[in-house]
């Protein structure tokens, strides 16, 4: 079994990021392993709903076929597949609004991305601060933290589990930094 995670502080609503995460024609744009929808993406995106994409793991070209878990709108997408190989993943993708929980990170750094205590921050530019709050303030204000859990599990998955983790995780990591410039 390979579990990888990442995450990062987005300066963008919620809302606007799950449109991106959910648009399928415009996948490609942010996320770093995929390369396309043979079939299209869901029709409806509603648990049970099916669909397969084309991505590349670990530089690899492979097909999964995945089934939709859990949908809550510009909050949750979990969905499990079937790659080759007897290869079962499973993606689950959290969005987390400013507010909404409590966070470690307080202050908004001027650099567009950082790493600090293992949480990414990744801010946007913004413009027409609040009479009285700082660029930084308003960014982390509308800010949502967006985390990516993935799983792999399947006999291939063990003969190679730790690249695989290291080849996930850099993915993850870039598909982050693609979503952010997106809503930039």
């Amino acid at each position: 079994m390979a579990d990888v995670t990442a995450q990062a502080l987005i300066a963008a609503p919620a809302e606007e990021i799950w449109r991106h995460v959910t648009d399928f024609d415009t996948y490609d744009r942010w996320n770093a392993t995929h390369t396309s929808f043979p079939r299209g993406g869901p029709p409806m995106l509603e648990p049970g709903a099916t669909y397969s994409e084309n991505m590349k793991l670990m530089g690899f070209p492979a097909e999964v076929s995945w089934t939709v878990r859990a949908v809550k709108p510009a909050r949750l997408l979990d969905i499990e597949g079937k790659g080759p190989m007897g290869v079962s993943l499973r993606m689950r993708y959290a969005l987390v609004p400013a507010g909404a929980e409590e966070t470690s990170t307080t202050e908004a750094p001027s650099a567009e991305t950082s790493t600090a205590g293992g949480r990414r921050t990744v801010v946007s530019r913004t413009e027409g601060a609040r009479e009285g709050e700082t660029e930084g303030e308003r960014a982390v204000a509308e800010a949502t933290t967006v985390r990516i859990d993935g799983s792999f599990t399947g006999a291939a998955v063990s003969l190679m589990a730790g690249k695989l983790k290291d080849s996930a995780k850099s993915a993850l990591e870039e598909s982050l930094d693609r979503l952010a410039a997106l809503v930039a």
